[in-house]
Formats: structure tokens, sequence, C-alpha cells
């Protein structure tokens, strides 16, 4: 695994014989225990050949979304005051002198894995969490969830009550979601936008500020009289005017925002500090650093030495995979917002493990199967995370990579971040998701599948479920080690139980009734049913009869279709039907020999609307199309092949 000494090298001539050089990186750069090595390497590289500060080059760290950059402006990290203040004395004397208070933080806070740390071991007794899924989302989760339950006193802000954390909360306060908020968010590139709530805040939900200043006004402290967040965002702005006024070489600067009414708040344009006045309010397109000059004492970059990089040697005797860990196309972190909408659930129903078809011998398991992922250190004490496997060509062979998204609220198995240690970088504290050792290990099922309905999550013998909402409904993906427990599960003396083969399957169906009435449809095999949920789930509430059943045996019959396209609702198989019927027309028209895929594929999305709709499933739509048009071609080869073998 790894890039060849020719192809490194001819990398190495690419970079430095060009004058415009991007560097573009995603979490794998940041979210690993080298982080700030390989970003001071890379930058390094770029200084060196003056890159920085020119056209169409540097180092674009492409992290997704606002508001990371607005956090570290505001202080919002453990490591940083405010303004991008540290902890020289000077600094600290400022921000005291600007809140009218004795003294500020002397040195830095407690990252989030070394808070969850103190938490468990007792040194933080009383924490409030906003904003953030942390019993999900942290390394070795497991453990915090340990913690937090163990804490005396714990408080969180959310928007839901059925998130892992707000479980554990013993006080839940509604929080509002960013619909409702009203503040500012800044992208990467400096700008500042206003974000204004665009429907009214639900119940007695309420702002994260005003939370903290009611809260700090009750403790008795000062200067928390905020009448709203253009109040909040003043004192900001005036905060980083002084800051800039102490230290000139700093960028950032709001100087110019510090006396904005609250109607030239709400109303203001998205802006690219430094706004030194008024004046430049709604600037956009300002570069830093064209001149040479960077925000440094004595105006020179610095290059930083990085560390040479320690290989952890692997400590377990099972064949290991690296495991990557990030996010599917249609959730958003842990769920909570994205997680109970059926078409976003559509297209990857369960969590997965994706493996390089090669890798499948190695670990004793097809595609398709239940699987437990462990740490290389794994102990019996240690959790494990569950996972169904699916084949990915396209990975290296000793690479996987499983979704971020999942949590004991939506599956028995709860979510990679289970079994993930929480080793950190020793400067940015960031966890190492991206790249950590694992064993894999087949799950034997004695039976799997759906049941529709009612549903009883505490039954005896359940090792796999997985809730999955539908658009009149939610279904629940199970299996059970033991067959007994899995014909056991939610039989009663109401209970119609048959079995039947379809399509070569040995496939078991229980219906429950309720005075004639299906209140819950269970469908059982030894391997996985491939079903077409919204289709099932419709029979729930219909009377059962002969014709009920004749129906119910059709559409399990029918099978399932993976969903392509979330924003349509489009499968492989009406791609596939509409890309083979552009195939045909056009072979008729034009022959055979002049078909064109582009012409085709403009067609289909014109007659299905996949693809074109928010633009995330492009690709995928694109993908499949290719497969199937590849199939046809194949075909043409084949006849061509057979015609000249007869000649």
């Amino acid at each position: 695994m790894g890039v060849s000494a020719t192809t490194l090298n001819q990398f190495y001539q690419l970079f430095i014989q060009h004058k415009h050089v991007l560097t573009a990186s995603c979490q794998g750069v940041n979210q690993s225990v080298i982080g700030t090595d390989t970003t001071n390497a890379i930058i390094n590289c770029h200084l060196a050949l003056g890159h920085v500060g020119k056209t169409g080059s540097g180092f674009f760290s492409l992290t997704g979304q606002p508001n990371a950059m607005g956090g570290r402006e505001v202080g919002g990290l453990a490591t940083q005051l405010a303004c991008h203040m540290g902890f020289a004395d000077g600094e600290r004397e400022l921000l005291a002198n600007f809140w009218c208070v004795d003294s500020v933080a002397d040195k830095k806070g407690l990252a989030a894995v070394d808070m969850f740390d103190a938490v468990a071991d007792g040194r933080i007794k009383a924490i409030w969490i906003m904003g953030t899924n942390p019993v999900v989302s942290l390394p070795n989760s497991s453990k915090v969830a340990k913690a937090l339950a163990d804490c005396p006193f714990v408080v969180v802000s959310e928007i839901t009550p059925d998130s892992d954390t707000a479980k554990l909360a013993d006080v839940l306060l509604p929080a509002q979601g960013w619909s409702e908020k009203c503040g500012t968010v800044t992208n990467s590139e400096r700008t500042i936008t206003r974000q204004r709530g665009f429907i009214a805040a639900k119940g007695q939900s309420k702002a994260d500020w005003w939370a903290i200043s009611q809260v700090a006004q009750k403790m008795g402290f000062a200067g928390f009289d905020f009448a709203n967040s253009a109040s909040v965002f003043r004192e900001f702005a005036a905060l980083s005017a002084k800051v800039k006024q102490a230290f000139p070489h700093k960028v950032f600067d709001l100087s110019g925002l510090q006396h904005l009414s609250d109607s030239e708040y709400d109303h203001l344009a998205p802006t690219q500090w430094p706004i030194a006045t008024a004046e430049q309010i709604g600037q956009r397109g300002g570069r830093q650093f064209t001149r040479g000059v960077f925000a440094t004492p004595t105006g020179k970059a610095q290059f930083i030495r990085p560390a040479l990089a320690k290989t952890n040697e692997a400590s377990s005797p099972h064949v290991q995979v690296i495991v990557n860990s990030g996010r599917s196309r249609d959730q958003w972190h842990t769920m909570t917002r994205t997680g109970h909408i059926a078409s976003l659930r559509a297209s990857i129903p369960e969590p997965v493990i994706r493996l390089h078809p090669n890798m499948l011998a190695t670990f004793s398991v097809s595609d398709g199967d239940l699987v437990t992922l462990e740490s290389d250190v794994h102990t019996a004490a240690s959790p494990v995370a569950l996972a169904r496997v699916v084949t990915d060509p396209d990975l290296l062979p000793h690479m996987a990579f499983m979704s971020m998204h999942w949590s004991k609220q939506f599956s028995l198995g709860m979510g990679v971040n289970q079994f993930l240690d929480n080793r950190v970088d020793p400067v940015s504290l960031q966890p190492g998701f991206k790249f950590q050792t694992a064993v894999i290990k087949p799950i034997h099922l004695a039976l799997q599948g759906v049941v529709f309905g009612h549903h009883d999550p505490a039954a005896q013998g359940l090792c796999w479920q997985v809730a999955q909402t539908l658009t009149s409904g939610i279904c629940h993906h199970i299996g059970f080690r033991s067959a007994q427990d899995g014909f056991a599960f939610q039989a009663s003396a109401h209970s119609l139980l048959w079995s039947a083969n379809v399509n070569g399957q040995r496939v078991h169906v229980q219906c429950n009734m309720e005075k004639g009435i299906a209140i819950a449809i269970k469908i059982l095999s030894s391997a996985r049913v491939d079903l077409a949920l919204e289709p099932m789930n419709a029979f729930i509430g219909q009377s059962v009869d002969k014709s009920f059943i004749k129906k119910l045996h059709q559409q399990i019959n029918a099978g399932n279709s993976p969903l392509i396209c979330a924003c349509t609702g489009v499968t492989d198989a009406q791609i596939a039907d509409e890309m083979n019927a552009q195939f045909d027309q056009q072979s008729f028209h034009d022959g055979k020999q002049h078909v064109q895929f582009d012409k085709a594929l403009d067609a289909m999305q014109s007659s299905l609307g996949c693809g074109r709709q928010c633009g995330s499933c492009h690709s995928e739509v694109t993908q499949c199309a290719q497969q199937h048009w590849q199939q046809a071609l194949t075909y043409i080869d084949a006849e061509y092949s057979t015609e000249e073998d007869v000649a």
C-alpha cells in the first residue's frame, strides 16, 4: 500500500516546476495523530516556493462548512482566547481590561477528549453540552457515555430529546435549531454572513447566547446583560478593534462593525474581513499576504519543522484493515436532524463497512454479511461496532470505510466510534478518526430480515436492530444468532406463520393481527432479504384475507432496487430501464456503432429528473448510468464477435 518512489518523484517534479500549485485536503490531514505536522509540512512546501498569497496557489483545507472558522474567531476552542489571541501576558491583560475582570485563563483548557477523561475520573463534576452529540461523535464513545452517566450534573441543550447525549442529561434545555437561530457564520475565505432564522422558534426553545447569559447573571457575573445577538456581535467587533490596536500584525479586524445598529446588523451584507471602517462593509475577494508580509511580529513567515512520524506497530495477531470514517452523502453528523427523513434514509438504510472485494476471503466474509469491528488492542471488555459488509472496488485493498453517523438512537450496533481509540494529535488535540487499524470478524446469523409495524426493541435474542424511517411509519432491520429466538420474536396466538421459496430463497413470514387487521409483518430468512420497504409497509393496517396474502407474496417476490437519487426517489432499476430504452432508440435510428452516452444520459435525466435537483447525487447517477450503458455495449461487442466468427 502507498505510492511508489517513481510516482512520488514525478509528483515532486510537477510541484516544483509550476508557479501555481494548489494543495486541497479533506479531513484526512486534520483528523490524524500527526495532523499538525502534516499541515505544517504542506505549508512549508508552499512557503518555500512562494505560493502563499498568489492566485490559484497555496494550501486549501476542504473542511466542510461554516461555522468552524467563526468558532475559532470568537475563541470557541479550549486552546485559544477570542480574536485569535493566545495566553501571553499581554493578550490576557488586554482581555481582562476589556471585560473588566481581575484575571482570565492563563493556559489552554481541556479539549474534547481530555475533557471527558476528566469527567470520567471525577475532576469535572458538572458539564453543559451545546450543539454537539459527544456520546456518538467522539472516539471510544462508550467511555464518554459512561463518564456522563456517572457525572453528578449534566446539562444538555438540544433540539431533540432522542439523541444519545440528551438521554444522559439531568437537565435538558430546549435549544434553537439552525432554521430558528440568528447570528453570523464565517467561511474559510473570511466572509462573514448573517444567518437569519426563517421560522419561529418552537415552544420554549432559546438561543444559546441567551441561555448562557441568563445563567451567568443568576450566578452573579456582570457584563452578560445582552439584549439580542446584535449586542453580542458588537462586543465581539469592539474587542477585535482593541486587539488590532495592540497587536498590529494580527490580520483579524472587525473595527468597522463595532457600531452597527440593530437594523444595520440585521441587514448586514456578506463581508470579508479585515474590516477597518464601515465603508468596507460588503467587500469581497480580498487576498492576504500578496506582498510577502505575514501575520507575525516580524512580518516574516515561519517554517515549522515537523517531527519524525512514528507508526504504530501491529499489536494484534489477527489480520487487520485500516479503517477510515467519514460522511455519507445523505446524512448529517449524528443523524439527529436527518435520520428521521425517509428519503435520506433510503439510500443507506443500515450501517455498512465498505471493503475491497479482494479482502472478503481474508476475513472469511461475503458481500452482505454482518461483521464486528474491533480495535487491534481489543480486550474482553472493549466495545465493538457492528456493520454490514458492502464491497467497493474503488478502495485500496487494505483500506475500509464506515460512515460516522450511526448511533444507539438508530442502531443496536451503535457506530464506528465505539471501537476507535482516543489517541490525539499532541498539538491540535484532534482525534485520529481517519486512520485506525481494526480486526473484522463475521457474525453468523441464523435468521435476519425486516419487521414492519409493531416492534419490540427489547425482545430476547436480537443482535442486529436498525430502525429506518419510512414515509408512513418505521421498519426495523433485525437479526438473530438463534433461529429459535427469531421464530419466537413477536409470535402470538394471533399470528399467521408460513414459509415460502422466493426466487430460490427460503423466506419465513409472520403476520400479527388485531381484530383481523395487520399490525406487524415479520420477514425472515437465513440470508439477507431484499424488499421494497415502502410498499411492504403499506400492508400494515389492511384487513388480512386471501387477497392480502396473495398481494403480500407478490410484493415479496418483486424484491428491491437500490435508491440512487434521494431527491427524486429514482432507483437503479429505473435508470437501467431508461438507459436501455435510450440505447435501443439510438441503435434503431443511428446504428449501434454510433450510439452516444452523453446524449442518452441527458435524455434519461430529463425523463426521470434524477441528478438535477441538489446536485449531490449527480456523480452517482452518472456512474450508475455508465454501468448499464457499458453492459449494453458489451452486448454489441458480443454480437459483432459472433458475426465475425460465423463469417
